[in-house]
Parts: C-alpha cells; sequence; structure tokens
C-alpha cells in the first residue's frame, strides 16, 4: 500500500492518536474513509472519461485516413 511497511503505518497511527486524540478518532477515520471513497470515485469517473475521449478521438482518425 503506497510502498509504507507496517512500522510506518505504526508511527503514522501513533501520530494520527496524538493529534486527533482518542475520542475523536473514529470520527476521523470515518471522515478519512468517506474522503477515499470519494477520491476513489473521482478518479474513476476521470480515467473513463479520458479513454472514452481518447478512443472517439482514434476512431475519428482511423475514419478520416479511410
Amino acid at each position: 500500500m503506497f510502498g509504507i511497511g507496517t512500522g510506518e503505518l505504526l508511527l503514522i497511527l501513533v501520530i494520527a492518536v496524538l493529534v486527533v486524540g482518542p475520542e475523536r478518532m473514529v470520527q476521523f477515520a470515518g471522515q478519512l474513509g468517506r474522503w477515499l471513497a470519494q477520491f476513489r470515485q473521482t478518479t474513476e469517473s476521470v480515467t473513463k472519461e479520458f479513454k472514452e475521449a481518447f478512443s472517439l478521438e482514434a476512431e475519428e482518425q482511423s475514419e478520416n485516413e479511410a
């Protein structure tokens, strides 16, 4: 996952608990999960649009060459 090992992941978790606080950690994790889901959805949408645009462009070029 992003080239992060177990030690680094634990360090990030400890820092997050210190910064956010243990009582707000669950709320923070939920917000992070929603943000990641929205980010993934957006990147998939952009990728799909690029693929569609490039395939249409390739079709137009092949029709023009024929």
